[in-house]
């Protein structure tokens, strides 16, 4: 009999290490992954695919709307929206879709994520499709969470540097002197360090969005409706000053929301954009499907990696790219915890 006990004791423990092994050694894809989100089943999943787009994969099978992934530094983790308990907020999952759990204990109406680079940290939108949308910021950890600043109705969009620290996002202003209903978007650089801000590009009108760090925060990437009002955004590249603005592609054919939400690949060569394609007229209004697209940082003639529904929110992993080490030091996490303390 104490024989059988210990036995059984033995057992007990090698599965709790076992539990505990698969819970703190989450794998990271092996090969270059893209993760998107697409309702070709009905509604909103997390999808992977290859950047060529090749083997595309549905990770979350759930009937919830699930939504804007972004791959944690490591590849090991998808930080994802999810309206799976009711209200849309951020969720955490394995890389291959497994051990599902939610970010904060208190629900609230949370998106747009972006991970610090040494991935202790995470920025976000807080707020719903009012004038109260804020920039927020929460450890990973302990899920302490501290209000940056207000964006209005605008989507944040935020995107964090590579070097940790700042954070670009989205605000809305008045469009023409607060004249009429319009209201514009531009983009804000928030320095965490000093926690001043800094407008991008502040004479130029008018719609800014979905701004993207490159790898090695030598440019951003983002979308303007400088051609017209958001029917015709086309997408550039300038570096962090704004003193070299490049067009990188021009608005094909006459869809909404033409050429819009740049992500940079891992090695900075090339970009994911989100391309509006127009269905012919179903049941007496217009129908719009949204692909995704691969061009390079010049421009180069785009490769279509989706064509069926919508699909968006691409985030791309390599592992030739990911984080390695332990945080550093330097990065402006450890920098916002000591302002914290203050």
């Amino acid at each position: 009999m104490k024989n059988t006990s210990l036995f059984l004791l033995c057992g007990l423990i090698l599965n709790l290490l076992c539990i505990s092994a698969c819970l703190v050694f989450a794998q990271a894809p092996g090969i270059p992954k893209i993760a998107f989100s697409s309702n070709r089943d009905g509604n909103r999943e997390i999808h992977l695919m290859n950047p060529d787009g090749s083997r595309q994969i549905n990770l979350t099978h759930h009937p919830s709307q699930d939504y804007m992934p972004a791959f944690s530094p490591t590849g090991t983790q998808i930080l994802f929206v999810s309206s799976r308990d009711g209200e849309a907020d951020l969720y955490l999952m394995d890389a291959d879709g497994t051990n599902v759990r939610r970010v904060f204990d208190e629900a609230a109406h949370r998106s747009a994520p972006t991970w610090s680079p040494d991935g202790k940290w995470i920025a976000y939108q807080k707020g719903r499709w009012n004038n109260n949308r804020e920039l927020h910021i929460a450890s990973i950890d302990d899920r302490v969470e501290e209000r940056i600043t207000w964006v209005g109705h605008a989507v944040a969009d935020p995107s964090w540097s590579p070097d940790g620290t700042e954070i670009a996002f989205v605000v809305n202003v008045p469009f023409i002197n607060g004249i009429g209903p319009l209201t514009n978007t531009k983009i804000v650089f928030f320095n965490v360090q000093t926690r001043v801000e800094e407008t991008f590009l502040p004479e130029k009108l008018p719609l800014m969005e979905t701004p993207a760090w490159s790898p090695i925060g030598d440019a951003i990437a983002f979308s303007w409706g400088k051609l017209g009002l958001r029917q015709d955004s086309a997408l550039f590249i300038a570096d962090r000053h704004g003193q070299e603005v490049k067009r990188i592609l021009a608005p094909i054919g006459d869809p909404a929301l033409s050429e819009i939400n740049p992500v940079w690949s891992p090695d900075g060569s090339e970009l994911i954009y989100e391309h509006s394609v127009k269905k012919p007229p179903k049941e007496g209004r217009n129908v719009w499907d949204i692909q995704l697209y691969k061009t390079d940082r010049n421009g180069g003639d785009p490769i279509q990696l989706t064509r069926h529904a919508v699909n968006k929110d691409a985030d791309w992993f390599d592992p030739a790219f990911a984080l390695r080490v332990q945080p550093q030091p330097q990065l402006l996490t450890t920098i916002w915890a000591k302002l914290k303390q203050k």
